[in-house]
C-alpha cells in the first residue's frame, strides 16, 4: 500500500511539471513584424531600367585616347579592337560588332561600324559628359543582340537645362608625342533669354603615324608604323527650348 501510494504521488508530480512547462512555452511566444506587400501595373522602379555598372566622367575621358575604343580600353573587361587608332571599337567580353551597341545620349550612331569594324565609330569621347558602360540582361531593353553589352556616350549636343550663369563651357588643348597628335576642343552653352539654350562645340585633331623602336617592314627598320595617322574635324551646334516639364 505504501509503494502505490508513492507511484501516485510521483505521476501527480510528473504531470503538474508537464502543466508548468507548458505554461512557460506559451509565456515565450513572440509577434512576427508585419510585412506589408503593394503591387501597381503602372508603377515603375530602378529594377526596370538599365543600370549602368560603370561610368567614366569627362574628366577620364579628357585625358583618355580620342576614340571611343581607345578611351575604354584601360576599363575592367573592354578592349580595344586591332583595325588602327581611327576606327577603334569597344570590345567587351570578347564580343565585338553588333554584340557590342554603342549608342550617343541613348540613340543609334547611325554609322557602318557595327557591319564592318574597319570603320570608325561616330562619337567622340573627348566632348562627351560620360560614358556608361552597361553589361548583364539589362541590356536587352536596347536590342535583342547587346549580349557582350552596351556602351551610352551622353553629351551637351543638345542643352537640357539652363547654363546657371547664362553661359558655361570649356576649352581644351592636348599633345601626344607618340603620334605627334595635336588636339583641340571647345564647348560653348548660352542661354537666349530665360528658356532657350544655345550650345557651340567642336574638335579638329590632326594625328601623324606612330612612332614604333625597332618596327620592321618588309624586312627594313623603319621609325614609324605606316597608315597609322588619324585627322578628324567636327563641329555642332544645338539649340532648345527649355520649360519646367523639359
Amino acid at each position: 500500500m505504501l509503494f502505490t501510494r508513492s507511484v501516485l504521488t510521483l505521476s501527480i508530480f510528473t504531470a503538474l511539471s508537464s502543466v508548468i512547462h507548458a505554461a512557460n512555452e506559451t509565456n515565450t511566444v513572440s509577434k512576427l513584424k508585419t510585412i506589408e506587400a503593394t503591387a501597381h501595373p503602372l508603377v515603375q522602379t530602378a529594377v526596370d531600367y538599365a543600370a549602368a555598372d560603370n561610368i567614366i566622367q569627362n574628366q577620364q575621358l579628357v585625358q583618355g585616347g580620342a576614340t571611343i575604343g581607345e578611351a575604354l580600353s584601360d576599363q575592367v573587361g573592354v578592349y580595344s579592337n586591332q583595325f588602327g587608332p581611327g576606327a577603334s571599337r569597344p570590345v567587351i567580353r570578347g564580343q565585338d560588332s553588333a554584340r557590342v551597341k554603342v549608342l550617343q545620349n541613348a540613340s543609334e550612331t547611325i554609322d557602318v561600324s557595327t557591319l564592318s569594324p574597319d570603320h570608325a565609330v561616330m562619337v567622340n569621347p573627348i566632348l562627351a559628359k560620360q560614358v556608361e558602360i552597361v553589361r548583364g540582361p539589362s541590356t536587352l531593353l536596347y536590342g535583342a543582340g547587346t549580349v557582350g553589352g552596351l556602351v551610352n556616350v551622353t553629351d551637351n549636343k543638345i542643352p537640357t537645362q539652363m547654363p546657371e550663369q547664362g553661359y558655361e563651357g570649356q576649352v581644351g588643348l592636348r599633345y601626344n608625342t607618340g603620334s605627334d597628335e595635336k588636339l583641340g576642343s571647345a564647348g560653348l552653352t548660352v542661354g537666349l533669354g530665360e528658356q532657350v539654350a544655345l550650345r557651340l562645340e567642336g574638335l579638329k585633331r590632326d594625328a601623324n603615324n606612330y612612332i614604333a623602336p625597332n618596327y620592321l617592314h618588309e624586312g627594313e627598320k623603319e621609325r614609324r608604323v605606316d597608315n597609322t595617322f588619324a585627322k578628324s574635324e567636327e563641329a555642332t551646334v544645338g539649340l532648345s527650348w527649355i520649360h519646367d516639364r523639359g
